[in-house]
């Protein structure tokens, strides 16, 4: 059954990290262990550090997925086996411009199931892979779970295998790493990681929030790479000037280029996704399919856990699932509550402040009026799935900058304002 549940946590596993990473500290790993114990055993001390400290976490959280109880992971140090020899990628030489191909023909990596929702974010970097520095930066953002970090892994993979230099880094290991270089005063050491650059990316940018010195460390590094005309490409959770404690200097940097929200899977891209798991495992009954794929997931991730859970219990019992394992499964997840709606959230606001609909989407800027308007956008932002122009076309507003800039004070004075924070408790008791 380990061995089983290993090859499910691998396959997923090679989606999520550049193929490099893969083969360099998971590729050789020895698996076994029976029954509640999943043993990794590594080919030397340096892969099992590597193991530890960057993938421990996420083979524990997919294996609970996967089997849908508790699996103890024990990472260990076994027999040497003989690692692949790695080539470093060179740099672009200076003065080089490479023919690029054409963007339309570009093909990505096969992981990437591209739907309708999110047509213009991947054509956008089609466009990054075949002229680099056209969108500079390129800016994603969206929900945890909706594809952010294979977007940019995907990037990084076409950049690799063109021969240029990539380093594809989270927000939180670049801080640990310059805490670390402060800690040992190794500065020189440190910046010489982004020297030569053709392509940086940041995952998860919106760690650096509330770090100043960290942040003016990244501006330095953004500035040098901008120039010497190497791709950046960052994500976060939120739009850059709806991260809180980021540096004004920083915020317009991060604006400059094109900024894409990545949006959850269409019904569309469901299906699609589907089809591709359907290719490499035994298919799921047809009422099966139609039930997930007409469910309106948050995450793609949250949409393969499932998939990946309803596969396994066919291929470890030996037998079909039905739509009762689906529901099961989506209980299990939460995914059987479907995001409010725009005109459920507007409802609760306006009988919790006694205004009429047309008061609330209307055009009177009084705080009796505003504020609970302030309130029902970022009601929408935290627990819908609407993005910020639909939420602002929803509620009378000519842009969406004035919907972010909402939801970031509601989200500063839920802190201070204690009738607010009344207000804003009593109004999420009521959300189904």
């Amino acid at each position: 059954m380990n061995i089983s549940l290993w090859n499910h946590i691998s396959s997923l596993l090679e989606q999520e990290i550049l193929p490099l990473n893969f083969s360099l500290f998971l590729s050789d790993v020895v698996v076994s262990g029976d029954g509640d114990e999943l043993i990794l055993s590594c080919p030397n001390e340096f892969v099992l550090e590597q193991v530890r400290s960057n993938y421990e976490e996420r083979i524990r959280e997919l294996a609970r997925q996967i089997s849908g109880r508790e699996i103890a992971v024990r990472v260990t140090s076994g027999p040497q086996i003989a690692n692949p020899p790695v080539r470093l990628m060179p740099a672009t030489p200076a003065g080089e411009s490479p023919s690029p191909p054409d963007p339309s023909t570009f093909l990505l990596n096969a992981e990437v199931v591209e739907g309708p929702e999110n047509l213009f974010a991947w054509q956008a970097l089609r466009q990054a892979i075949a002229f680099p520095g056209r969108y500079n930066p390129l800016f994603v953002y969206g929900k945890t779970g909706v594809g952010k970090s294979r977007y940019l892994q995907t990037i990084a993979s076409a950049y690799e295998k063109r021969g240029r230099k990539v380093l594809l880094l989270r927000g939180f290991e670049f801080m640990n790493q310059y805490m670390m270089a402060v800690q040992k005063n190794a500065y020189e050491a440190f910046y010489q990681h982004f020297c030569g650059l053709d392509l940086l990316c940041i995952d998860d940018v919106h760690y650096l929030e509330g770090k100043d010195r960290t942040q003016e460390t990244f501006t330095n590094i953004f500035n040098g790479l901008f120039d010497s005309g190497a791709q950046i490409v960052l994500s976060a959770d939120r739009p850059p000037n709806a991260i809180t404690g980021m540096m004004e200097a920083l915020v317009s940097r991060l604006t400059w280029g094109l900024i894409l929200e990545i949006a959850p899977p269409s019904e569309t891209t469901r299906r699609r996704l589907v089809e591709r798991w359907s290719a490499h495992a035994q298919p799921l009954p047809a009422a099966v399919v139609e039930r997930l794929v007409a469910h309106p997931f948050a995450s793609v991730r949250a949409f393969e856990g499932v998939l990946t859970r309803l596969w396994a219990q066919t291929e470890i019992f030996g037998r079909p699932v039905g739509l009762r394992e689906v529901q099961e499964e989506l209980e299990r997840t939460g995914e059987d509550a479907a995001p409010l709606g725009l005109s459920e959230i507007e409802r609760l606001v306006c009988d919790h402040f006694n205004l009429s609909s047309r008061e609330l989407t209307g055009k009177d800027r009084s705080l009796r009026v505003a504020r609970p308007r302030q309130l029902a956008m970022y009601l929408a932002k935290k627990h819908g799935s609407s993005s910020y122009p639909v939420i602002g076309e929803f509620f009378g507003l000519k842009s969406h900058s004035s919907v972010i800039s909402a939801c970031r004070r509601i989200e500063k004075l839920r802190r201070s304002d204690r009738q607010l924070s009344l207000d804003l408790d009593e109004i999420e008791k009521n959300l189904k």
